[in-house]
């Protein structure tokens, strides 16, 4: 990724996690840029910019700044190994966020209400992002492997 469209995420980012004052979520620009640095496929790139570009919804801003974070990493991941499965020991943050996305998108197939983990409810924008990776739910069926 050129410098310029580095620099110029980097300040969406920023701008971001300015709109949410004492979000608990820790946005390190160093780390940040690491990973923009490393991303280098330009359909990822691409993706990364719109997912960026967003306004995010104000009951969503602090989980959007963390799904920023990890969706970049997520997809330097993908440019790496050409999938979004990620083993806990290559990456124990990487794969403890990819459960709780999938966690997320079980709640939201399965209609649980938005009290009840619906941040997909509230925008689901972020499960098409998901998607777009391969990122998806595996569900067990009754007797499934058994003979």
């Amino acid at each position: 990724m050129a410098m310029t469209e580095v620099v110029k995420l980097l300040s969406q980012l920023v701008k971001v996690c300015s709109v949410v004052q004492g979000s608990a979520v820790k946005f390190k620009a160093d780390v940040v840029e690491e990973l923009l640095n490393k991303l280098k496929h330009k359909q990822l790139v691409e993706l990364y910019q719109q997912l960026a570009g967003w306004e995010p919804h104000p009951e969503l801003a602090t989980y959007h700044i963390s799904f920023l974070k990890n969706y970049l990493a997520l997809l330097v991941h993908f440019q790496q190994h050409r999938t979004s499965r990620v083993s806990e020991k290559i990456n124990k943050s990487l794969f403890n966020w990819i459960r709780n996305q999938k966690t997320y998108l079980k709640c939201y197939n399965d209609g649980v209400s938005e009290e009840k983990k619906g941040k997909f409810h509230i925008d689901d924008r972020y499960v098409r992002y998901l998607k777009k990776l391969g990122v998806q739910v595996s569900v067990k069926v009754e007797g499934e492997g058994e003979e």
